[in-house]
């Protein structure tokens, strides 16, 4: 089998030299596809040539060569062919739906995102060739760091959405994107105010959100969730019912929250109130008699000196 693969691999490549060698038209364009059969295909091997085939072969690889020249003349045709020469057929697979576009945002991205970008718009070619139009080199970046979800997010919550997923690891960005479509529903106020705690505490308000999603269903229950941001920023117990209400659970035991319960009542604080007050009253009573009882002694003090003296 081995032997038969090899055999039918050099007419695979006499196929594509052949027909690239009877393309007409633009020299640069004709000079373009043959370096990128040189590099792809003759000096990468059988995978590549299969690749390329299943591709489209010369009139797709000219296809994409001729669009990047209609978008971006000569310097954007000869990048075709370098990104082509780095990264295979899938770099032409990648761009071929808008060189200039998916291109110049390809330029903005570090290395070792590309390839996974490419993929992605190999992938979803259509929605990304909208969202980079859109968002930039961030639409790429977001859909390379999350595949799969990345494009997803940034679909539904726009620029907001890529900044935060891109502030995520994936198994966090999988939670984002399971609340992006109601969340995509709020009024922007209220959607911006809730991507704004997640991106204080992700952990914390992605799995809120994950597990009670009726929070976003209902104004009233948005916002009792925004009324409770800072006790979710913070170290507080918060609870959300069957209605997506969120109730905050003050986190001080059984005994600190009966204590709170019977200080924060009414008849409680009047109570404390005269307590106070009695207090007030007996120390305020004590002290008037600390005066008087030492005015009394001073007295008796000064009547017994005037006895002594005269009798002298």
């Amino acid at each position: 089998m081995k032997s038969c693969r090899l055999t039918i691999y050099p007419f695979v490549l006499l196929f594509i030299v052949g027909v690239c060698s009877t393309s007409y038209g633009n020299p640069l364009i004709r000079e373009s596809l043959e370096q990128i059969i040189e590099f792809s295909v003759k000096k990468s091997g059988q995978t590549a040539a299969k690749e390329f085939v299943e591709f489209g072969g010369e009139t797709a690889a000219r296809e994409v060569l001729e669009k990047a020249y209609q978008e971006g003349g000569e310097a954007l045709t000869k990048k075709v062919v370098q990104y082509s020469e780095k990264y295979g057929i899938i770099a032409l697979r990648g761009i071929r739906q808008s060189p200039k576009i998916f291109l110049q945002a390809l330029d903005d991205m570090p290395d070792n995102l590309i390839r996974s970008a490419l993929q992605s718009v190999k992938r979803e070619p259509e929605l990304l060739a909208r969202l980079t139009s859109e968002y930039g080199s961030k639409a790429l970046k977001v859909a390379a760091q999350h595949p799969g979800v990345g494009p997803q997010i940034a679909s539904k919550l726009g620029k907001e959405g890529i900044d935060l997923a891109l502030e995520l690891p994936t198994e966090s960005a999988i939670k984002l994107n399971k609340i992006a479509g109601p969340l995509q529903k709020l009024d922007s106020t209220q959607r911006s105010a809730i991507i704004d705690i997640i991106k204080k505490a992700p952990g914390k308000a992605l799995d809120l959100l994950e597990n009670h999603p009726r929070v976003l269903y209902t104004s009233a229950a948005v916002a009792s969730f925004l009324a409770a941001k800072d006790q979710i920023l913070g170290d507080s117990e918060v609870h959300i019912d069957d209605n997506g209400q969120v109730q905050v659970v003050d986190k001080h035991g059984l005994i600190g929250r009966t204590v709170n319960c019977l200080l924060n009542t009414k008849e409680t604080r009047n109570a404390i109130s005269a307590v106070f007050y009695v207090i007030a009253l007996v120390i305020g009573c004590g002290g008037v008699s600390i005066i008087v009882g030492g005015f009394r002694k001073r007295k008796v003090k000064e009547e017994r000196l005037k006895q002594k003296l005269t009798k002298n």
